[in-house]
C-alpha cells in the first residue's frame, strides 16, 4: 500500500472520529413515521419532522428512509446505542463519503444523508453508493468490533432515493 493511501485514509478516519465525537447532541426517534431534518445530528432542527422535496433544497440530494431492525436481533439492541449511518461508493474497507451518528430509541428510524453529511469538503454527494446502518457498541465509528449490529444494501442506490427501508441483519 502506498504511503499517500495510508495517509488519506488515516486523515479521512481521523475526520470521521472528529466528526461523530464533536457533538455531543444526539438524535432520538419520539416518532418514526417521521422524517427528521438531514442537519438535526448536529443540533440545528434538531426533532422538527421535514418533508423529502424541502430536504433536497435545504442541503442538496438526499438520500433518506428508515432503518429497521430484523426480529432476531431485537434483543440484543439497547436504546440509545449509537448508529451510524453512512454511504460509501463501494463496498468493503475506504472512507465513506457522508456519516451520520444518531442515538434512537427504537426502530424503525427514519433518517437522511445529504451533502451536508459529506466527510471532505467539496466532495460532491452524487451517483450511487452503497449505504450502511452499523449499531456500534464502542460508539468509535472507526473500526467493526464484536458485537456491532449492521445492515448494508445488497446493491447500490442512487443519491435522490426518498423512500430507502434498510434492514440491520448482521451481527459481527
Amino acid at each position: 500500500m502506498r504511503i499517500s493511501t495510508i495517509l488519506v485514509t488515516w486523515a479521512l478516519t481521523a475526520a470521521l472520529v472528529a466528526a461523530c465525537g464533536a457533538s455531543k447532541k444526539q438524535e432520538s426517534a419520539s416518532e418514526p413515521a417521521k422524517r427528521e431534518h438531514p442537519g438535526s445530528a448536529m443540533g440545528e432542527h434538531a426533532g422538527k419532522p421535514m418533508e423529502p422535496a424541502a430536504a433536497e433544497a435545504a442541503d442538496g440530494p438526499t438520500i433518506c428512509g428508515r432503518i429497521e431492525l430484523a426480529p432476531g436481533l431485537a434483543s440484543k439492541f439497547k436504546p440509545g446505542t449509537t448508529l451510524f449511518v453512512f454511504a460509501k461508493p463501494q463496498l468493503g474497507a475506504g472512507p465513506p463519503v457522508a456519516v451520520r451518528r444518531y442515538a434512537p430509541d427504537g426502530f424503525p428510524f427514519p433518517f437522511c444523508l445529504s451533502q451536508k453529511n459529506t466527510m471532505v469538503q467539496g466532495l460532491k454527494f452524487e451517483g450511487k453508493v452503497y449505504v450502511t446502518a452499523r449499531l456500534d457498541v464502542d460508539a468509535s465509528g472507526v473500526s467493526v468490533s464484536t458485537g456491532d449490529l449492521e445492515g448494508v444494501t445488497k446493491a447500490p442506490v442512487e443519491v435522490g432515493t426518498q423512500d430507502l427501508v434498510l434492514t440491520i441483519d448482521t451481527t459481527k
